[in-house]
């Protein structure tokens, strides 16, 4: 009886979702919902274009970058959970363009560790290794980065010193 009471709950939560929320949006904000592009956060995604876009305009660039490749070809980076818009514009700044971007986290190959209230992140492709991910304890985060800036360093310094 319980199990039926909560399917029915799902069930009636989803018919609301579903066909009661497009009548309370605008017509802007249901065309809107149905161009949201899925990014994933530290990872590039490629949007093609019909017309060539010159500008570009980031609605929280904490959340989001992208860059015009080319006039057609636009790279989109998660920076950050959330999210935001992108409005493309032309050379002569009309809009071309505006679609809503979701920035998630990674789904593949993550494991995550709770201790307490502290949350640690590990990267298990195909060994575990920590990984610095929003939303870890500080410590967690803090090493992690400070392992992947000296590393970065060295491999650098080493590629300078080869270079020579």
């Amino acid at each position: 009886m319980v199990k039926l009471s909560v399917r029915m709950l799902k069930s009636s939560v989803f018919a609301l979702c579903v066909l009661g929320a497009p009548m309370c949006m605008t017509g802007s904000a249901m065309a809107q919902t149905s161009e949201m592009i899925p990014i994933t956060l530290d990872q590039a995604t490629i949007l093609r274009l019909e017309a060539p876009a010159t500008s570009l305009v980031i609605g929280n660039p904490a959340i989001a970058d992208a860059i015009v490749q080319d006039g057609k070809t636009l790279v989109i980076t998660g920076k950050g959970y959330g999210t935001t818009n992108l409005i493309g514009l032309d050379t002569n700044g009309r809009q071309l363009f505006e679609r809503q971007l979701v920035v998630r986290g990674p789904e593949l190959n993550l494991v995550t560790v709770y201790r307490g209230a502290d949350r640690e992140t590990l990267s298990c492709a195909p060994k575990c290794q920590p990984t610095a991910v929003v939303g870890d304890s500080s410590t967690s985060f803090s090493q992690s980065l400070s392992q992947q800036s000296s590393r970065n360093s060295l491999s650098q310094s080493q590629a300078t010193v080869s270079g020579q």
